[in-house]
């Protein structure tokens, strides 16, 4: 997995609380994943995803790069925007829209290389119990994904830990929501049940770390302002999306992540 799709995999996530509005109790959540410095050239990087939910049904997801806002989720009135950022400033789209141009881009692909997904040979995962693990001191579950023709030995490479605790329900319903309309929007379209496995994982309760790459940091109880869900510009139609995923977009400049140590 690359470094940037990490970050976009991430892209779930955080607050930015503004003062203004009337407040609703709700929580806030930061998940941090660290890279150390490696080699010389190579910056230290820290990325932090930090989830904001009201008791009025809607959140919000940061992800920040060095302590600087790079992209957001945002949920409210029953809609999902994602909420990015290029050379030109902050880019707004609904999520259903920028999914179905990736959908139609991704057929098109398909078609001009003349695959078809149906033919393709299918990858099946199992989920397997690792056993009980601490996060940060919350207890959870431990979880792993073996695809079913893994011969490999050991534990398996993709690793979770899910905590059942009621007090982080919400958002472990986010990341699910999140992962259910990624996989619908890729419905039919990859060899993989994947995503299915990742949507009946994030049903048995909220993440607590993914492997060695994220882990949740801190939850407090806040008071989340209304105008922690206001959009920083207007909303790209349909039309405007699929201009944008037909195209190269300029995008801000990212120094390459050093490479973790093993």
């Amino acid at each position: 997995m690359s470094w940037r799709s990490r970050v976009v995999g991430i892209v779930i996530a955080g607050a930015m609380v503004v003062a203004g509005g009337p407040a609703f109790a709700g929580i806030r959540a930061t998940y941090v994943s660290e890279f150390p410095k490696g080699s010389p050239g190579d910056p230290a990087m820290t990325i932090t995803m930090t989830i904001a939910v009201d008791d009025a049904g809607n959140d919000r997801t940061d992800v920040k790069l060095n302590g600087e806002l790079i992209g957001s989720v945002v949920y409210r009135d029953r809609d999902t925007y994602i909420v990015q950022r290029d050379s030109k400033g902050w880019v707004v789209m609904r999520q259903a829209d920028a999914m179905a141009a990736a959908r139609e881009q991704m057929i098109d692909s398909l078609a001009r290389m003349a695959v078809r997904p149906d033919a393709l040979p299918r990858r099946i995962y199992n989920i397997v119990d690792l056993g009980s693990a601490t996060v940060g001191g919350r207890i959870g579950e431990r979880y792993g994904l073996r695809a079913i023709d893994d011969k490999q030995t050991g534990e398996p490479f993709f690793q979770f830990v899910i905590s059942p605790d009621q007090a982080l329900a919400p958002l472990g319903r986010i990341m699910m929501r999140q992962m259910s309309a990624s996989g619908d929007a890729m419905a039919g379209l990859m060899p993989s049940d994947l995503p299915d496995r990742m949507v009946e994982l994030l049903s048995k309760g909220a993440m607590l770390s993914i492997g060695d790459m994220l882990s949740l940091d801190t939850v407090e109880t806040a008071d989340i302002p209304e105008s922690t869900f206001d959009l920083p510009g207007p909303v790209l139609s349909l039309a405007q999306v699929r201009a944008r995923v037909a195209r190269p977009v300029p995008t801000i400049s990212l120094p390459a992540p050093p490479a973790r140590k093993s």
